[in-house]
């Protein structure tokens, strides 16, 4: 009875092992700050433990493994003296069974159902066997990370962006928060690829002023287009020389100053490279206090106009003042499995809508640059490109660039 008893005891400590892995690797942020701030001591020795999860887990498997090898030759030792070796086989599956059930299935259920438990109570017995084991642990990570070179292994972040976006995805469906949230929470997560000319106003579409005009004759033209700021150019739009702010030139009409010409009163104005981060021109506005940037291409030319309430719609979409006119819709299905989209609708946006993943190989922002990057040309109205994720038909063409796409998927007929 005693034979039995320590098999039986060597199966509770295999499972005390088994659950103790689950519960550090299941461990959140969250709760990890959380039993640092209540538990002390006791928090601070989890937390550590759980900063060296690989000595953790190597230390957990040796131990593991020592009960189950034990237990293993323990009962096959009582099964040759009391039954002879005919048997082998059936003890064998009979201690499988008990692994599973005591050594792995249950403890790894109670491991993540009392994470913070577990850990706080058995994180000085892993201490300990860390340093007993040491030595061993070092070889065998010496040779673990030996093999890993070898088959062109890369050690990869535990957090990762695109695991950060499976949570929140994730999280929003299970009713964790609601659609705005996930939404909010997805954007700031996929901004960091956005460049500025994925979401800037392109010039063909910008408003501005030519700095001779006086501002008597360009106050009803700025009142009629509802904006706050205007950019000013010297003789051919394209040549930005400043910023009009609204509200100096109603305040020069008030004060009877109207007669003066607008570069008299305009700013001077902030260029950005239309390739440059989204995260690093919302920073240097907000770092500036400015709300507007002009949009250099290549070429040093104008590509157009990036304003703060542009940047802050990347995370909560799109804004609208009082009266303003919503804009249509960069995308929008006309049939089951068919989109019809902008030509200048970002990439991002219609991967997100249509849950595909294009990317570009050149510096195309938007879906008509994706189009004619690939064809390395202007298309032709009525031109498809075929992708693995369905193909893009060629709906409008305007001058040298691409109007609108229609986008009909690969399984749409399935």
């Amino acid at each position: 009875m005693v034979e039995i008893s320590v098999v039986f005891i060597l199966l509770l400590i295999s499972g005390m092992f088994s659950g103790t892995e689950v519960a550090f690797t299941s461990l959140s942020v969250d709760q990890i700050e959380r039993m640092k701030k209540e538990q002390g001591k006791r928090g601070n020795r989890v937390a550590d433990l759980h900063d060296h999860i690989d000595v953790v887990l190597t230390s957990i498997t040796i131990g593991n493994n020592i009960a189950n090898l034990a237990a293993s030759a323990l009962v096959s030792a009582l099964t040759i003296r009391w039954f002879g070796e005919t048997w082998l086989t059936a003890s064998t599956l009979v201690l499988t069974i008990l692994v599973l059930i005591l050594g792995e299935v249950t403890p790894k259920q109670i491991g993540i159902l009392h994470n913070e438990a577990v850990t706080l109570r058995l994180a000085p017995l892993l201490r300990v066997l860390a340093i007993m084991f040491a030595p061993l642990i070092w070889f065998i990570r010496l040779i673990s990370n030996a093999l890993t070179r070898l088959t062109g292994g890369a050690k990869r972040p535990r957090v990762t962006i695109e695991g950060l976006h499976h949570l929140v995805r994730y999280a929003g469906s299970a009713g964790l928060f609601n659609q705005l949230n996930a939404n909010i929470l997805k954007n700031v997560f996929r901004s960091r690829d956005v460049r500025v000319g994925a979401i800037m106003t392109h010039r063909t579409k910008v408003f501005s002023l030519e700095k001779r005009q006086t501002i008597h004759d360009a106050f009803p033209a700025i009142l009629d287009s509802g904006f706050s700021r205007v950019p000013v150019y010297n003789e051919e739009p394209e040549r930005i020389v400043g910023i009009l702010l609204v509200k100096d030139a109603a305040r020069a009409v008030a004060e009877g100053r109207d007669d003066m010409s607008v570069s008299r009163i305009m700013v001077p104005p902030v260029f950005v490279p239309e390739n440059k981060s989204f995260h690093k021109v919302l920073s240097r506005l907000r770092r500036e206090r400015l709300n507007m940037a002009i949009v250099l291409d290549e070429y040093g030319g104008v590509a157009g106009i990036v304003t703060m309430e542009d940047l802050v719609e990347e995370f909560v979409g799109e804004l609208y003042d009082e009266g303003e006119i919503e804009e249509a819709q960069p995308l929008h299905p006309v049939a089951p499995g068919e989109y019809l989209l902008a030509g200048d609708a970002p990439i991002h946006v219609v991967n997100d809508h249509l849950d595909i993943e294009l990317s570009s190989d050149g510096d195309a922002q938007t879906i008509a640059g994706f189009i004619v990057d690939r064809l390395g040309r202007i298309p032709e109205q009525g031109e498809e490109l075929d992708t693995r994720f369905g193909t893009f038909t060629v709906e409008s063409v305007g001058q040298s660039h691409v109007a609108s796409v229609r986008f009909r998927r690969r399984d749409a007929d399935e």
